[in-house]
């Protein structure tokens, strides 16, 4: 009998965590990726925050093959299982665990998402993403000549604004 009760709790477990997805972005941009669920073309879709346990966690929902905007996420469902989420203007905090899911009768599936939200690199005004950029200007003023037999030993002599 508890071999018969560990293979149900084996199979639930892998027929409703499918497996996971891991994306990155910068601050204020946004990301996109596809969840992908077997058997699920006309069933509801939904993206939700851990531990989306309750309905107060659920961000958006989408019906088979139509889209969705609800604040900063996009859901778009293609009609065969797959959805499309866009999670723009993004912020620091928005960084963790969240999940595609697939409402079904009895159990919901679910795919994990972690999300990885980097701060973007401000310089002189322009923002870069994970690159580091160092603008410069460089100005050139002829300098005047000394009468010096070795030039390096003159630089005190130069007054430069």
């Amino acid at each position: 009998m508890k071999t018969i009760s560990v293979f149900f709790l084996l199979l639930y477990a892998k027929w409703t965590v499918e497996a996971s997805i891991n994306t990155e972005g910068f601050e204020r941009g946004e990301v996109s990726f596809q969840c992908s669920h077997s058997f699920a073309t006309k069933n509801h879709k939904y993206f939700c925050k851990d531990p989306c346990t309750a309905n107060t966690d659920i961000l958006a929902t989408v019906k088979s093959g139509e889209r969705v905007k609800s604040e900063r996420i996009i859901l778009v469902d293609l009609g065969n299982g797959v959805f499309t989420v866009t999670f723009s203007q993004l912020h620091l905090s928005d960084s963790g665990r969240y999940w595609c899911a697939v409402d079904r009768p009895g159990f919901d599936t679910f795919t994990a998402v972690y999300l990885t939200v980097k701060e973007v690199n401000t310089w002189n005004g322009h923002q870069y993403g994970d690159k580091r950029y160092i603008r410069s200007s460089l100005s050139t003023r002829r300098l005047p000549t000394q009468n010096c037999a070795h030039q390096h030993l003159c630089p005190q002599q130069l007054n430069v604004a």
